[in-house]
């Protein structure tokens, strides 16, 4: 439903899969839903925008589910997802809607509250200490170094250890912090739950779940492990150190009086926490199912293996091998030029040194380029029809990802000229290794492949520029 809590999250970025128009969602949300979303499924969403094709990201967060004993699990992959499939009660959280900025603003529509993630916390510390946060994965953190990074550089803590307090009531609030002072401390939170205490402390409980906090059920209690109950405890204002110590009761330094409950619940968690606590919530995004047959296979005509013009050099099969013979190709490219070396290139990284590129621009009317728009005319444009060494381009593609002349595969195949405003080219590796391993590019540009197996293909996103 339209902006309800447990929805898709929404989330900016772009997958390495998805295209113009696609946004993504976490595999596991695939199978929790019983595979009725797949790749290439079209929604109809309620914001930013009418439609998305629907690809795939492991790297967003996935379902948090409940159980019918009233566990409470955070799904991570498909095999785990099928497995818990029949036990399911209740889907708390669907997921992330992973949707590139570059579609809302294509569309002028006002920019979504995203829930905190941790690439945002990642770019806190790089501020901080850019030294620092290359060392550290902010998907992979422990506790300790969450906390340790967070007092040391007075950034949020890491989002792995906060949860969705914008979505719990002040009723449910106030129920948690009654439960949570009969809990005992045994290396972890122990709550009491046997019958006649689950009608007591329902709003506890429902609030640990909302709070997308795991938990096992037992026959008498409810448990947390030790990194979900020294999270909760440092969101709370509590020292997590505590669980260190010898078994203990809760009640004995824990005081309900310390929290002002006539306040929304994330202030309350501020105003006690020594660290900053985010919203990890932000909005939730509604959507329905929309064409299913939309998610065949829809290639480009010709089955190019690259968004790279070649012209009428490329003949009749548009192939890069053909223009090469030819040794140039006339056709629309960018124009950009490199930070460091000042050389002219295609790609926004400088394919001879490696560095940043800036963008030109051409006058239609004064038939120059330039680093500044003309400010005579007003018929410019961020690429130019020119003649280009594709030869130059192949030999670097070929480089840099170490590949021979003897297993260059026969044929790659471009495409006569590109339609977006800017002309961006893809980088001509990708076509080589799309070629060798029989992948075309689809209409909503993502990949596609017909072979039944084929190796895993891997490497830096910085290694290689241009597109998708």
């Amino acid at each position: 439903h339209p902006s309800r809590s447990g929805a898709f999250r929404f989330r900016y970025g772009r997958g390495r899969t998805s295209g113009f128009s696609a946004s993504s969602i976490h595999p596991a949300t695939m199978a929790i839903v019983d595979g009725f979303l797949a790749i290439g499924t079209q929604l109809k969403i309620e914001k930013p925008t009418k439609g998305t094709a629907i690809t795939s990201c492991d790297s967003i967060d996935g379902p948090i589910v409940k159980v019918y004993n009233g566990s409470v699990k955070k799904i991570n992959t498909v095999e785990e997802a099928k497995k818990i499939y029949p036990d399911v009660e209740e889907i708390i959280y669907l997921g992330d809607l992973l949707f590139p900025l570059s579609d809302v603003t294509n569309r002028n529509y006002d920019l979504i509250t995203p829930g905190y993630v941790e690439e945002w916390w990642g770019l806190e510390l790089k501020e901080k200490d850019s030294t620092i946060a290359a060392q550290t994965d902010s998907f992979k953190i422990s506790f300790e170094s969450a906390i340790e990074i967070s007092r040391k550089y007075r950034i949020p803590l890491n989002p792995k250890f906060i949860f969705y307090w914008t979505q719990i009531s002040g009723e449910e609030f106030r129920g948690l912090l009654e439960w949570l002072k009969l809990a005992k401390s045994k290396g972890k939170i122990v709550f009491p739950y046997n019958k006649s205490e689950q009608e007591k402390f329902s709003l506890g409980k429902r609030a640990l779940e909302l709070l997308g906090i795991e938990h096992e059920v037992s026959i008498e209690n409810v448990v947390l492990n030790k990194e979900n109950s020294m999270a909760l405890l440092a969101n709370l204002g509590l020292n997590p150190n505590i669980l260190e110590e010898r078994e203990s009761e809760l009640k004995n330094i824990f005081y309900i009086e310390r929290y002002l409950l006539e306040k929304p619940v994330l202030e309350i968690i501020n105003s006690i926490s020594e660290f900053e606590i985010k919203d990890k919530a932000g909005e939730f995004v509604g959507a329905r199912m929309a064409r299913p047959e939309k998610a065949k296979l829809r290639k480009l005509t010709g089955s190019p293996n690259v968004l790279f013009p070649v012209g009428k050099e490329g003949g009749r099969l548009r192939s890069i091998q053909e223009a090469v013979e030819k040794g140039k190709v006339l056709g629309s490219f960018p124009i950009l030029r490199c930070k460091d070396c000042k050389k002219d290139t295609i790609y926004p990284l400088c394919e001879r040194c490696g560095g940043n590129t800036q963008q030109m621009y051409y006058c239609l009317t004064c038939k120059e380029k330039s680093l500044e728009v003309c400010k005579e005319h007003e018929r410019i444009l961020p690429n130019a029809f020119q003649t280009l060494d594709i030869n130059h381009y192949l030999k670097d593609a070929m480089k840099k990802i170490k590949i021979s002349e003897k297993e260059m595969p026969t044929l790659i195949k471009g495409v006569r000229g590109l339609s977006s405003a800017g002309k961006q080219t893809e980088h001509l590796s990708k076509g080589i290794l799309r070629a060798k391993h029989n992948l075309q590019v689809n209409k909503d540009g993502t990949i596609r492949f017909d072979a039944t197996e084929i190796p895993l293909i891997s490497f830096r996103p910085k290694e290689i520029s241009g597109g998708v």
